[in-house]
């Protein structure tokens, strides 16, 4: 992982085609989709900055001083991380992070490593069999290891408790007269 005053895992995704690539696919964290389909703003004012997308249609937005917020095409959005480097465990070592929000906070880390198993095999089975192949190389490119799914998710749980404030779609301002 890179150490202070290293670029973040952000920096390194940006200037590489090759790691914006497997971060695209199949890890679903693609640099191209940064562009929200609405405008969102965070509940609590700080300004947003799209830095990447998924194929749900959903966002990823850095939030100044306030971490990393992820919002969906349905207008659902909340806190995932408090920093870049906590999405990039969530994205490699967590997938289908989507689905394991609906576990109750109490789930075992074995129950959270299968479900994370289960997810990873349709996709594995039908349009990403390279999967583990993409991972090691973006987290190679990255300069860091894949974390158990179970510290994905218990840094999720963590971060959503400090900090419940979201993004909402934001409303026009009426014309001045």
């Amino acid at each position: 992982m890179p150490g202070p005053g290293s670029p973040s895992a952000l920096d390194l995704i940006r200037r590489s085609p090759r790691l914006a690539r497997l971060a695209a696919f199949p890890l679903d964290f693609d640099l191209e989709r940064a562009e929200h389909g609405e405008e969102v703003e965070s509940a609590s004012g700080a300004p947003l900055t799209g830095i990447a997308g998924d194929d749900t249609g959903g966002t990823y937005f850095l939030c100044a001083g306030d971490g990393v917020r992820c919002a969906d095409s349905d207008g659902r959005a909340g806190l995932i991380g408090r920093g870049v480097e906590d999405v990039r465990e969530l994205v490699t070592g967590l997938p289908g992070r989507r689905y394991h929000l609906a576990l109750p906070p109490d789930t075992g880390d074995d129950e959270v490593t299968a479900a994370a198993r289960a997810h990873e095999a349709d996709p594995r089975a039908s349009y990403a069999p390279g999967l583990d192949a993409h991972r090691a190389g973006l987290l190679a490119g990255l300069g860091s290891r894949r974390r158990p799914p179970r510290r994905g998710r218990r840094r999720r749980l963590i971060t959503a408790r400090a900090a419940p404030t979201g993004c909402r779609r934001r409303t026009p301002t009426p014309a001045a007269r």
